[in-house]
Formats: structure tokens, C-alpha cells, sequence
């Protein structure tokens, strides 16, 4: 869209929203001579000095606050993690002063996919001056004042007492020494403006709408979509929105939560259960799938031995070890003795089946005294192995071994080892 065109769209909007509220014909009058492009332009320019961009606000965590928002500095974050560093480019806000959400908005005005007035701005676009005034002299010095949009940092940054503040212990004698750091957490308004953003465009896309039209009509369409379930939405600011911020206005207050549920294992039930030999030669490969991949893509796949990459290889591992933990725990849900003539290995069963020892004394005896656990281990660490291997079958080069399964073993040792040190009570 040209940018003429992209402004004059705005100022028109802006108008007529005051239309819709003037009551008479003289204030009609007097607000189409202030919103006429360069007496609001001339207006706006003078008021800059009030506009602070920011990152992440205060009144998204309490609307009475009033601490110090701020416009981060990021840094990257570990691979997996996702956050506000994620973000190429961030849909900077406006917090605190109502008054100039209108010049937050006109900064915002989309031109292409990739361009905003304020990036014209930033970079003295000398195609922006025609817009800002007739007179070249005076286009330049709105320019500059744009130019001069302050953002806030943390600088003499102040907390409020009706914002959230964590004690985090510094070290393992924090009480008794008072070492803590307060962490005071803002709303990261830009990440949420663009999670919304995606999510609109996933649930509401003009493509998205045609394929479901498509399949409700049973049609043929090109592409297909997605159904996101259990979305829920709070509203920040009640009635008055713009009391949070411009961008919270754009969203009409709404702020999506997606479901954070432990994963819920559907294991095919008992007998199905029973008829496995092994935990891992059943539907936990299915689980697990997902990070096999991931293994493959970042670790094996990557040319390089850096410590990133052996980072990643670290975390993945536990991924899986984690996923299996969950999937173990919800066996152990069933009735006590399910285990009792399945074709299990007993390892397996002594971990998957501990009620059966408060009935079977025999058998609570036998796993009492059996080294089930480094056993279980030692299976993890060839199953492992196996997967990686079954997933390079076309590629010779690619074979791991004893030395990779005997690591596979250990992980999952060190982490057996580690919740019966922290009393999880998974392995007891």
C-alpha cells in the first residue's frame, strides 16, 4: 500500500471514530478542521516527547501499578526455549499516557508485509516527508521529532508494591544470610501481541475459513488446517482496555492461554500391556518418536561437535528419559498385580507394577533384591540405540554402538539416582 494512501486510511479512521461520537454540528466542525493530515501531523509532533515504546508493561500484570516498563535488551536464548528473544522483530507497545496512543498508532500504520511508518521514520525515508507537511522545512523538522521517540529502559527502573516480586536464593544458605535476588516479572506485551496475532490467523485466516467451509460442505480444498482445542482468553482492563496498553486496545483486551497439561498417555489397556515383553517395544515408541527425530536432525546430522550441539544432545536425552518417566508414572495408576502372567520382563514389570508388592510378598522380596533399575537402564540405553540406527538403515556410515548405548545407560542411571535423591518416588 502506498504510503499516502496507508496514512490517509488512518487519519480517516481516527476521524471518524470522532464523528460517531460528536453530538453537534459545531463539534463536527472543529474536529474535522483537527483531524485534517497535517494540523493532526503538526499535533502529533509536539506530543512526541510523551510517547514511550516498550517491550513489557506493568499494567499487564496489575492495571494499577505504576512501576517502569521497559523495552528490553534480549539475548539468545538456549536452543528449545522460546521468549521474547525469539522474536526477529517486536510489535513495540505504548503503556501509561492515553493521550498518545493515537501517534503510537500512526507509527504503527503497515505500508508491506515488512514496513511501518515508524521504520520510515527511523531510517528518515525521505519518501515519508510529503505526508508529514506540504512545506519540505517543516516535514524535516516532524521528521526529526518522530525521529526522537524515546523507549524506556532499566535505567532508574522502578518496582510498585502492587507488582508480583520473587525472592530467588542466590546460594544453598540464602535464608540464613538474606541472599536473594528480587525478580519483579513484567508482561512481555510484545511476545503476546504476536502470539495472538499467529493464533488469529490460525483459527480466522481467510485460507483457514475456506478449508473449513470446504470440509463442512465434504469438498475438496488445496490446503488444510488447524483446530487448536481448550483456548481459553483473559481480559486485561476490563471496559477500558486502552488503561493497559495500545496493543492490548488492538487485541480488544484478549490475551490467549493455550492449555499447559501434562501429556495424557492412552496406553491400549491391559492386556495389550501385558502381551509386551518390553516398556519400550510397545506405544512408547510413539511417544518418543518426535525426539528420535530431533536427535537425528540436531545431533547426528549436524557436522559440527561444539558444545551447543552436545547441549542439544544432552537435552533431548532427557526429553526422552522425561517422556518415559510420565509414561511409567501413568501405568502406575493401574490396580496393583495387573503385571501378574504378562510377558514383561520382570525389570520392567518391578518398575511398571509396584502395588503388586503390597499383596505379592514373593514377588516384593524377588524385586527387593534384584538390581532392577540399573537392568531397566541398561534396556533403555539399547533401545535407544536401536531407534537411531533403524532411523539410518539407508546410510551404512551411520552406526552406533556399544560406546553410545552405554551412555544412553548411564543418563538414564544418573537420573534414576537423582529422583530417589529428591524423593520423586518414580523408581521406588
Amino acid at each position: 500500500m502506498p504510503i499516502q494512501q496507508a496514512v490517509y486510511a488512518f487519519i480517516n479512521e481516527l476521524l471518524q471514530a470522532k464523528y460517531d461520537k460528536a453530538k453537534s454540528q459545531r463539534k463536527i466542525d472543529n474536529v474535522t478542521l483537527e483531524y485534517q493530515l497535517y494540523i493532526w501531523i503538526a499535533d502529533a509532533a509536539k506530543r512526541i516527547g510523551k510517547v514511550q515504546f516498550v517491550t513489557h508493561t506493568v499494567k499487564g500484570i496489575h492495571p494499577y501499578s505504576k512501576g517502569t516498563n521497559i523495552k528490553a535488551q534480549f539475548t539468545e536464548l538456549p536452543e528449545g526455549l522460546i521468549g521474547s528473544s525469539t522474536l526477529s522483530k517486536h510489535a513495540l507497545d505504548v503503556a501509561g499516557n492515553t493521550g498518545v496512543l493515537d501517534i503510537c498508532k500512526f507509527l504503527n500504520v503497515v505500508i508491506d508485509k515488512n514496513t511501518t511508518v515508524l521504520d520510515l521514520v527511523l531510517r528518515e525515508d525521505p519518501r515519508l516527508l510529503p505526508v508529514l507537511s506540504n512545506d519540505v522545512q517543516e516535514a524535516k523538522q516532524h521528521l526529526t521529532a518522530f525521529k526522537s521517540i524515546s523507549y524506556s529502559s532499566t535505567e532508574n527502573a522502578k518496582a510498585d508494591e502492587l507488582m508480583k516480586q520473587l525472592l530467588w536464593p542466590v546460594n544453598n544458605d540464602a535464608q540464613r544470610q538474606g541472599n536473594y535476588r528480587n525478580i519483579v516479572p513484567l508482561y512481555p506485551t510484545s511476545f503476546v501481541h504476536q502470539v495472538y496475532q499467529n493464533l488469529k490467523e490460525i483459527r480466522f485466516g481467510d485460507e483457514v475459513k475456506l478449508a473449513k467451509e470446504a470440509h463442512k460442505n465434504e469438498e475438496r480444498y488445496s490446503t488444510g488446517y488447524v483446530f487448536l482445542p481448550d483456548i481459553a482468553h483473559i481480559k486485561l482492563g476490563g471496559f477500558k482496555p486502552q488503561n493497559i496498553s495500545q496493543r492490548n486496545i488492538e487485541r480488544g483486551g484478549r490475551n490467549y492461554l493455550l492449555p499447559s497439561f501434562p501429556p495424557k498417555f492412552r496406553y491400549q489397556g491391559i492386556n495389550a500391556l501385558k502381551q509386551q515383553e518390553s516398556i519400550f517395544s510397545g506405544e512408547f515408541n510413539y511417544f518418543a518418536k518426535k525426539d528420535i527425530q530431533r536427535f537425528c536432525r540436531e545431533v547426528i546430522d549436524e557436522s559440527r561437535n561444539n558444545k551447543s550441539v552436545r547441549e542439544k544432545r544432552q537435552r533431548i536425552i532427557q526429553d526422552i528419559l522425561s517422556t518415559l518417566i510420565k509414561y511409567g508414572q501413568s501405568i502406575h495408576s493401574l490396580d496393583g498385580g495387573w503385571s501378574d502372567g504378562s510377558n514383561l520382563k520382570e525389570a520392567h514389570a518391578f518398575w511398571l507394577d509396584p502395588k503388586r508388592a503390597e499383596t505379592d510378598t514373593q514377588w516384593a522380596e524377588q524385586r527387593e533384591n534384584t538390581d532392577w533399575k540399573t537392568e531397566l537402564a541398561h534396556d533403555f540405553g539399547l533401545w535407544l540405540n536401536q531407534q537411531l540406527n533403524k532411523a539410518y538403515d539407508n546410510n551404512k556410515q551411520i552406526h552406533l554402538a556399544d560406546t553410545e548405548q552405554k551412555a544412553w545407560k548411564y543418563d538414564m542411571v544418573d537420573l534414576i539416582k537423582q529422583t530417589i535423591r529428591e524423593g520423586w518416588g518414580v523408581f521406588e
